[in-house]
């Protein structure tokens, strides 16, 4: 399956989803990940190495932070000639509920380009997503957490903020795992799912 990641800056969908990610890529999927808002770019590429998803298989555009409600139509076409070029079963991005304005925009943008036939997941993003309830898990081994924690490191630049501590990333893996009868899992909202 070809799986569409999508990251409004970079480190989000490594924070939310990393052991997903690198699970999906150790099951052969083909894994695209795009990020707007290319801040960290070199550290994006190293965390996404670690991740498994090849350097071609990053999209790496140049939007300014904190302007992603005025550039509404333009991440929708970006979105939209992706789902033309690639056609992913998949895509995985923030919660519409992500109180941070770029991450609801882009949520809202993901919802509309990919509203036909496309499964998608939204991933929780701790400290932005306050009303986030799950419905759908997958389950993640030691590895793919580890692996996650090891790209989480990849953005020395961010390593001072307390959601980036590997003792959170730990615990919330616990949680949402005691939650699906897994030692470790990550957490979703299935807005749609046709897979």
């Amino acid at each position: 399956m070809l799986i569409l990641i999508v990251s409004p800056h970079t480190d989000d969908a490594e924070l939310a989803a990393g052991g997903s990610i690198h699970k999906w890529t150790g099951q052969n999927n083909e894994v695209y990940h795009i990020v707007f808002y290319p801040r960290f770019k070199k550290e994006f590429i190293e965390a996404n190495k670690v991740l498994g998803v090849p350097e071609n298989n990053l999209i790496i555009k140049s939007m300014d932070r904190r302007t992603f409600p005025q550039n509404r139509q333009k991440i929708c076409d970006c979105l939209y000639e992706l789902r033309q070029k690639l056609n992913p079963g998949l895509v995985v991005g923030p919660h519409i509920n992500d109180i941070h304005q770029d991450h609801q925009q882009v949520s809202a943008e993901c919802r509309r380009a990919f509203r036909r036939g496309t499964s998608i997941l939204e991933y929780e993003l701790i400290h932005n997503c306050v009303n986030f309830v799950p419905n759908y898990y997958i389950k993640i081994s030691d590895e793919n957490l580890q692996r996650k924690i090891e790209a989480v490191k990849c953005y020395k630049t961010e390593s001072k903020k307390p959601y980036f501590h590997s003792e959170l990333l730990v615990g919330l893996a616990r949680i949402r795992g005691v939650q699906c009868d897994a030692t470790y899992a990550e957490a979703f909202h299935a807005h749609r799912l046709g897979m």
